[in-house]
């Protein structure tokens, strides 16, 4: 994947956060939020981590230090969801 394709890879996603492992992008898809773990080449883990979620909605995306501050262990998301 060149360069100009990563960049918008990750400007598509409904928000994200950088960690050791990858970027970790968040997408609506279907009324879920997805997590996608990006390794700049491929997806290599993803995950419904949010259902009933509102088409195109936008999501904060927050990666919690564990012991080890430079090794994530948690994540959350807030997400807008249908009113």
């Amino acid at each position: 994947m060149d360069d100009l394709r990563k960049i918008a890879y990750c400007l598509t996603a409904a928000g994200g956060a950088a960690s050791q492992e990858g970027f970790h992008l968040l997408y609506e898809e279907d009324n879920n939020l997805v997590e996608k773990l990006w390794n700049t080449t491929e997806v290599v883990q993803d995950s419904i981590v949010g259902k009933d979620v509102k088409t195109n909605a936008s999501a904060a995306y927050i990666l919690v230090a564990g012991e080890d501050e430079n090794t994530p262990d948690k994540a959350s998301s807030s997400f807008m969801r249908d009113a």
